[in-house]
Order: structure tokens, then C-alpha cells, then sequence
């Protein structure tokens, strides 16, 4: 079929033309797995017509930032999502990870990105998987930290300054509603 375009169906004998282009990938050294004998070369010199190099995505940073934009895009729409961007903090992450799973780790953590992220928000560092961001801590997070810290006078500071308009003294901590509520129930503000 590799050579003519013509095969047989398993248990027939009927001649079956066909018109197709096959992309065959690999991440193995196939110069290596020929002269070894792993691989064949019959088969090989039937697939490789037009030969692409690609290198692996730490080899190729320039690469991340288009392959986030485009992942992101994609994962918004499938999961009904609207995430702007990304923090800059993430993607200074993103550009110093290694990505021993090339691209396919790059989309995984991505959509594991988007499903833990909040709509209307970037994607930070806090919604990557432990393994990529390793010990690398959220600027939101820590922020959250400092929310525990958070005394009722500051607060009430806030609330004053926003006319106690809860949802834009949310809104200026960088946090949801309902955390703020808590919050302010925890100290006893009614």
C-alpha cells in the first residue's frame, strides 16, 4: 500500500486503490535503530519522502509562549472557560521548565491549568501541577497568606474605602467574594 496505493482487504481479492499521505513520527534515533537492525529499512525508505527534523521543545523556548496561546484556546473553549492569559510568573516558569514530555506534556498541563483556574482570570503558577512548578509559590498565594494576617481595622480600612462595597474590596484583594465574607465573618464584621 506504502508503495503502489493499491492493498487487499484481509479475505478478499479485490485490488482496493487508495490516495492517502502518511505522517509517521518518532522519538527515537531512527539512523541509530537502522543501523542496529530495530528498525526496517524497507520500511523505512518507503515512508521517508520528506524528512522533518523537529527538536525537542527544550531546544526550541522560542516555541512555548505560541504552543500556551494556542493550548490555552483551545482548552477554553472545551471547557466553556474565559482565561484572558497568563501571569507573567507562569510563563517565566513555563520557559524554564525542561519538558521531557515535549509537547503533549506541555498541552497536559496546560488543560490541567485551565480546569483548576477560575473563569475571567490569567493562569497563574498556583494552578500548574505540583511537578512543574515544583517549590515555585503563587504571588496569589501568598497574598492569601497575608489575607489570614489581615487585622479588622485594615479591613474595615478597605471596606470604608469602597463605601463597603464587598465585591470591589474582593475584587482589590485579588480574592472571591465568599472568601471575603468569611473572612469578615471570622472577625466578627457584620
Amino acid at each position: 500500500m506504502l508503495q503502489d496505493g493499491s492493498f487487499e482487504r484481509l479475505g478478499e481479492s479485490v485490488t482496493r486503490y487508495c490516495d492517502v499521505r502518511i505522517i509517521a513520527a518518532t522519538n527515537i534515533d531512527i539512523e541509530k535503530a537502522l543501523r542496529e537492525g530495530k528498525f526496517r529499512e524497507d520500511l523505512f525508505y518507503r515512508l521517508n519522502v520528506i524528512h522533518i527534523d523537529i527538536p525537542p521543545l527544550n531546544k526550541r523556548k522560542e516555541d512555548i509562549p505560541l504552543l500556551i496561546n494556542h493550548f490555552l484556546n483551545k482548552f477554553s473553549i472545551i471547557y466553556k472557560k474565559n482565561i484572558p492569559g497568563v501571569e507573567e510568573d507562569f510563563l517565566e516558569l513555563m520557559m524554564s521548565y525542561s519538558w521531557p514530555g515535549n509537547v503533549r506534556e506541555l498541552e497536559n498541563a496546560i488543560e490541567y491549568a485551565v480546569i483548576k483556574n477560575k473563569p475571567d482570570k490569567n493562569l497563574c503558577v498556583c494552578s500548574l501541577h505540583k511537578k512543574i512548578r515544583g517549590a515555585t509559590d503563587c504571588q496569589k498565594k501568598n497574598f492569601h497568606k497575608g489575607l489570614e494576617i489581615l487585622d479588622s481595622i485594615s479591613l474595615i480600612e478597605l471596606l470604608n474605602k469602597h463605601k463597603w462595597n464587598k465585591s470591589e474590596v474582593a475584587k482589590e484583594l485579588g480574592i472571591d467574594r465568599t472568601t471575603l465574607w468569611r473572612k469578615l465573618k471570622a472577625l466578627g464584621i457584620n
